[in-house]
Parts: structure tokens; C-alpha cells; sequence
């Protein structure tokens, strides 16, 4: 059900879990931006993925305002970080043989 629900929000939170949350890939998948809730944490491949081009990241701190943050950020933000999405999904995507 929560992946329905991913697949038609804009903005997908992505919070701390135990150590990496497969919430992050869940929501690129399905194209919704992630959230993502952590401080101080390396992304997983942040050394040859651009994640500030396909998501928002977040300090805990920043939970009271999430609301109004992620209002604030305009309609065509938003576009480029979908757009950013489509680029990247496809290298997020595993498959079993």
C-alpha cells in the first residue's frame, strides 16, 4: 500500500532507520522525491551519484517545519528533481537472476 501511496506524492520521506532506509530507493522507483531524513549520514554512491539532484535532504531538526519547507520549494524544483529521478533510477534498480 505505501508504495501506491509513494507513487502519486511529489515528496517521499526517506527517515533514519537502521543504518541505510530502502525507503530512498522505494520512492525513486516509482518516481516520487525523497525525503530523506538524516544527519550526517553519506548516501549510498554519493561519490558518483548526484543526490541534491533527485531529493531533499533534511536534518532532523528540520521535522517541526517539514510542512512549510517542502511547500516552499517551487513547482519547477520540483520538475528538475523528477527530471533527476528519471536519470538515475535505472543505476538504483537491482535485479535477481
Amino acid at each position: 500500500q505505501h508504495i501506491r501511496n509513494y507513487a502519486t506524492s511529489r515528496f517521499c520521506l526517506a527517515p533514519a532507520g537502521y543504518g541505510f532506509s530502502s525507503r530512498q530507493y522505494e520512492s525513486l522507483l516509482v518516481g516520487c522525491v525523497p525525503v530523506i531524513i538524516q544527519d550526517g549520514v553519506e548516501m549510498a554512491f554519493e561519490e558518483v551519484l548526484p543526490w541534491r539532484r533527485f531529493s531533499v535532504r533534511l536534518n532532523m531538526s528540520d521535522v517541526p517545519y517539514l510542512p512549510s519547507i517542502l511547500s516552499a520549494i517551487p513547482a519547477d524544483a520540483v520538475g528538475r528533481l523528477r527530471r533527476g529521478l528519471g536519470c538515475v533510477w535505472p543505476r538504483m534498480l537491482w535485479l535477481a537472476e
